[in-house]
Parts: structure tokens; sequence; C-alpha cells
């Protein structure tokens, strides 16, 4: 290592350069998706206040040190995505300079170069790249390969030095732990580091790891409480017997593996298989069997390299938490996704590249094999970034890989609406209610653009389907009422609105609709005292308070 060292910021440039052609498309994208939960329309955002709030209260979610750093650059870049992007692009050529560093401890020049290179320009890393939410995973990955980098430098030090440096690498690790929970298996790494390296040491070095484990215990129950009862992921969608998981787990493994080698054909959303079909279960059993084969093959062929299976187990260990066993509300969607497999991915770089190395002859061939492995992965990822330009190319690219992804055609309907394109986007709802009957929040939009459209028989069937799925929704009562009165049910209008109220009393299109209602029965006198009570909950409402203007005069 020394004998480069001297080199650094050359291996730093030329990652950058790489890092630099996949992602220069980004850097002129949008917000998408859920960009506005996190961002544009957190009010956490916003003052000192919220930044208290992100770490005293439920609005942590599980990554309140990625919640900071947006409210940092939201100070720095407003509502400009171009700082985002561009500090989520630099955070990813950090992490890959981290892992050049890392790997270089212990593999020649050849394979921490090339093994980092193809880490910073892999397609299925795009996902957490040009996405501004997923920050949490460079966020995370920065902190986590920092974290490994000193660890190593504590167990190659003197006892003096070694100890500062165990230190430094925990306080790198509770930060990637804060930033998303999802390393919380790093001191497995850590511990089977030792078993590798030494396996007499492994007893002893245990206790050293014991402050890693606590964090990794504390955050996996932070994070177990946060999925049920803050983002909830309970209900059918995961509801999963342990067989399912396991057998689950597995063909998600093999799935991120086979990604990892021929990034194709990456979505947003992939299919969800169905956990309980006869043909999805026989799938996942024969993956389950060959896993064990494999495995079995492994642990009795002694002549093994350990790297390589040291490679392979990292991959696995660092996929654990999103592999079926723990719930996560991006289940209800797939199962699988590209962005949970940010900090594992490098685990199957590092073996491929490794086997690539073992070609000595002729000369310079494993090194073209590498290069045109990074310029294929380079060239797929530059083109994938397109997909995140915007919510709706995002949700177009989406639809066209996976027709049955019932949230993007809710997601793409909205994205319609949005541009005035009423019909294509009532036309996208009822492919997402095709897919999904008993998706509410479809029905909820649809009972309101075939209101505003004069087709008032379906909107109220919609609305009172809606109603029936959540009956707890004050939105849902709220456009159900507007169906109503368009109807000419101004009875059943006024109590839809008043029930909507009884939910939400903050919510100024039910008073506002209610008024409405009330001034085409000629009781002038009750609107305005509804407006009023309104603007008694909601004084910022324009609506409202030009509705009082109008009705004073």
């Amino acid at each position: 290592m020394q004998k480069f060292k001297k080199h650094y910021r050359l291996f730093l440039i030329l990652i950058g350069l790489a890092v630099l052609f996949v992602y220069w498309p980004s850097l002129d994208s949008g917000f998408i998706w859920d960009d506005d939960v996190h961002l544009t329309q957190n009010v956490n955002m916003q003052d000192l206040r919220g930044l208290g709030q992100i770490w005293t209260s439920p609005a942590a979610v599980y990554y309140p040190l990625t919640s900071t750093v947006f409210w940092i650059e939201a100070r720095l870049f407003g509502n400009h995505p171009m700082g985002y992007h561009a500090f989520n692009i630099a955070l990813h050529t950090a992490n890959a300079f981290l892992i050049f560093l890392i790997l270089a401890q212990y593999f020649e020049f050849f394979i921490a170069f090339s093994a980092a290179l193809v880490f910073a320009v892999h397609p299925v890393q795009v996902e957490s790249v040009a996405w501004i939410t997923e920050l949490k995973n460079v966020l995370s990955g920065f902190f986590c390969f920092l974290s490994v980098l000193f660890y190593q430098r504590h167990v190659a030090g003197t006892a003096c030095r070694g100890k500062r440096y165990y230190f430094i690498s925990l306080g790198f690790y509770a930060a990637a732990v804060l930033s998303k929970s999802q390393v919380i298996m790093l001191p497995v790494v850590f511990l089977l580091y030792h078993t590798f390296r030494t396996p007499r040491e492994s007893a002893r070095k245990i206790a050293g790891l014991a402050p890693f484990f606590l964090i990794s215990i504390f955050a996996a129950l932070w994070t177990v409480w946060e999925q049920s009862l803050h983002s909830g992921a309970i209900g059918n969608d995961w509801s999963l017997s342990l067989i399912q998981r396991t057998l689950l787990s597995v063909r998600c493994l093999w799935l991120y593996a086979v990604k990892m080698v021929f990034p194709f054909l990456l979505m947003f959303i992939y299919p969800k298989w169905n956990p309980a079909g006869l043909l999805s279960l026989g799938f996942s059993f024969v993956l389950f069997l060959l896993t064990a084969v494999l495995l079995t093959l492994l642990a009795f062929k002694n002549k093994i390299n350990r790297w390589i299976l040291f490679g392979l187990i990292y991959f696995t260990v660092m996929l654990f938490p999103c592999l079926c066993f723990f719930d996560i509300y991006f289940m209800k969607y797939s199962f699988v996704a590209d962005h949970f497999a940010y900090h594992a991915g490098i685990g199957l770089i590092t073996v491929g590249i490794y086997l690539l190395s073992r070609i000595r002859r002729p000369p310079y061939l494993r090194s073209f094999l590498a290069a045109v492995i990074v310029l294929i992965f380079a060239g797929i990822a530059h083109a994938h970034t397109g997909a995140f330009r915007s919510s709706k190319t995002l949700w177009l690219d989406t639809v066209r890989k996976n027709p049955e992804a019932w949230l993007a055609y809710h997601n793409l309907a909205t994205e319609l609406y949005r541009e005035g394109n009423i019909a294509g986007a009532v036309r996208h709802y009822d492919l997402a209610l095709k897919i999904k009957p008993d998706f509410a929040e479809a029905h909820i939009n649809l009972c309101y653009l075939l209101a505003a459209t004069r087709n008032a028989g379906p909107a109220v069937m919609h609305g009172r389907t809606a109603i029936r799925l959540q009956p707890e929704n004050a939105s849902a009562h709220l456009n159900l009422g507007i169906a109503l009165f368009e109807s000419g049910d101004s009875t059943g209008a006024k109590e839809e609105f008043q029930k909507a109220l009884a939910l939400n009393p903050k919510l100024d299109d039910a008073y506002a609709n209610l008024a409405d209602v009330l001034i085409a029965e000629n009781n002038q006198e009750s609107a305005l005292d509804t407006v009023r009570s309104g603007l008694r909950q909601n004084p910022a409402s324009i609506r409202l308070r030009d509705m009082l203007d109008r009705l004073s005069e």
C-alpha cells in the first residue's frame, strides 16, 4: 500500500471523473416521490424548533442524523434540487475512495482500485445516489466505511494508538446507525473479520465489540418500533410465516446477487412475489436448496480462498436486515429494492474482481476485462439516471418495466393531474385499481376527479368504497361530500363534510365546501359562521379568507 500512497490524489480524481460521468445528468434532475416528505413539505426543515424535533420526537423516524443534514441542506439549497444531488454524488465518490483505502490494506492495487471503481459506477447504486431521499444510504455508507477504516487501524495499531482508533471507529459507527439503521450488522462483520484473520482471538475480541453490538440492538429495536407504529408496517402485507420469510429471504438474496453481476432491467419497484403461491414457493424452495448445497460445498472445501468466503458472507450479513425477516414499509410494494444493496454490494464486487485478478496470462488481459466491465456498468448506470430525472419519468420507467406496479400507476396519475391531463389521470387511477382494488387512496383521488368532471355517480361509488376501506380517513369523507353535492344530495354532502371535520378539525377544504352547500341553500348566516370557525382553526387559509371577504360584502 505504501508504494502508491503518493498517487492517492490521482486515484481520487479518476474515481471522481467516473462518478461524474455516470451522475452528471442527475445534477439537472428534480425532486421525486417522497422527497417532499423529507424536504420540501417537511415542517421540521423550516426553523431551529424543527431541528430540535428531529432529535426529540418521532419526527426523528430512524435516521435523525440524516434529517439533520437535510435541515442544513435546506438552509443552503432551499428548494433547488441541484445542491442536494451534488452532495449525494460527492458522498458517493468519497465512499468509493474509502473502499479503495480499506481494500488496499489486504489486496494488490488492481483489486482495490478496480473494486472501488466498479462500486462507484455500478448501476444498482444509482437508486441510492440519484434519489435525494437516499442520502440515508450514502451518508450512512460514508460513516460505515470510515468506521471500518479506523477499526482496521485499531486492530493493526499499538496499544495506545489502537485504542484511540477504536473509539474513533465506534463514533463513526454510531453516526452511521443514526444516518440509517440498516448498517446494524457491521459489528457482526467485525466479529467475522477476527474469526477469519486470527480465529483464536475471536472470543477475546467479543468484549471489545460489546459497545458496537449494544448500539446495534438499540437501533434495531427503535427501527422495528418506528416501522410498525410510525410508518405503518402492519397488516396483511406483512403477515408472513417464518417459513415464508425464510424462503423469501433466499429469493431476495439471489435477486440481489444476480443484479450485482448482471445489472440489467433495473427498476424502482420490482414485481412483488406472492409468498403463498405454489409456483413462488416452489421456486424459492429450489433456490433455498441450491444455497444450502453451495454452503455445504464451501464448508467442506478447505482450499477455498478465505477472502472469497468472507466477501460472500459480508454480502449476506449486510443485506440481512432487508431480507424479509423484519417488517419494512417498502414490503407493501415489493420485497426487494436496489437501494437496500448499497452497503452490501461491495462484498460481491470484491469477490468478482478477486476472481478476475487470478487471470495472469496473457498479460494485461485482466486489466482489459476490468476496463470493459467498468465501461459497460458506467454506460448502463448513466442511462439509468434518466429514470430519476423527475417523478413522471420515474413512474413511466417503472410501469414500462413492471406493469403490475399499482403504486407507479397511481403516482403517475397524480403527476398527470398536476399537468392538467385529467383524462390521463383518471385512466391511470383506474389501472392502479384494476391491479389493487382495495387501494383506498386511488379511490379517494378518483372520487374527486370524477366529481370535478361532472361524473357524480361513479364518483360517489368510489367515495363510498374509500370510506369502507378507510372509515377514519378525513379526505375520503371530504371527497365523498363533494361528489354527493355534485349529485344534488346536499344533506348527504353536509353529513360527510361534518364527519371530515370531526376527524380533522383543521381541514380548511371541508369548511369551505360545507359553506358552499350552505350558500347554495341560501343559508348565508350559517355559511359565514362555518367560515369563521374554519379560520379559527386555520388562520392562514387563503381560501377561507377569500370566502369571508365575499360573504361579508
